[in-house]
């Protein structure tokens, strides 16, 4: 199970210190970029995405929320993945050189998805509703997960995003999820390192 760091939690008046402290411990970054129009919010930016490239070797992963996501795609082509709601695509993206997963929301039904939103590689799942941090993990997640092992022809990888903790991790592991992305799991602790540890720990359990 990779933990990939959800950065929007981060307190941003330390962010370099923290990303240097998480670097040796953690198997990525997760980055939130929000234009206030898919979701209510606004959140991180193109610019931190290029310095994080800089200051850090692990891979970068962005879970775009934003309206006409295609637009953005050549200014995010130093990124490791990028993330694109199935809402906000009429079909499959075919993008050269660029690896693209599908969001598949908490809110979303996946039997109203089209045949194409099961033909992607790489999922992230929303373990709460897109925008916003600190909510609480919702167990529809978990059928969402087993309903996408059923239907996808080939799936490499599934990250669940938001709301997990120590106790969901065992459940959402054991039914396919490869990696979770975490924010105030993480950086809600005076000791993120820990919080990092903890989270290794659990999935043995």
């Amino acid at each position: 199970m990779k933990i990939l760091p959800s950065l929007m939690c981060a307190d941003l008046l330390k962010l370099g210190d923290q990303v240097e402290i998480l670097e040796e411990y953690v198997d990525g970054w997760h980055i939130d970029i929000m234009d206030g129009k898919f979701v209510p919010n606004i959140t991180l930016g193109f610019d931190l995405i290029n310095q994080l490239r800089l200051h850090s070797k692990l891979p970068i992963e962005v879970h775009l929320m934003v309206n006409e996501p295609l637009r953005y795609i050549e200014r995010l082509k130093d990124v490791d993945r990028i993330f694109i709601h199935a809402e906000a695509l009429e079909s499959k993206p075919f993008i050269e050189n660029q690896d693209i997963g599908l969001v598949i929301n908490e809110n979303t039904n996946t039997e109203n998805l089209p045949a194409w939103a099961f033909e992607f590689n790489h999922y992230l799942i929303m373990g709460v509703p897109a925008g916003f941090s600190g909510q609480k993990f919702s167990y529809t997640t978990i059928r969402k997960i087993e309903k996408l092992m059923e239907r996808a022809n080939k799936v490499a990888s599934i990250c669940v995003d938001g709301g997990v903790k120590s106790d969901t991790i065992p459940i959402i592991s054991q039914i396919g999820a490869t990696s979770i992305a975490v924010g105030t799991g993480i950086f809600q602790h005076k000791d993120i390192v820990n919080a990092v540890l903890e989270l290794r720990e659990s999935v043995m359990v």
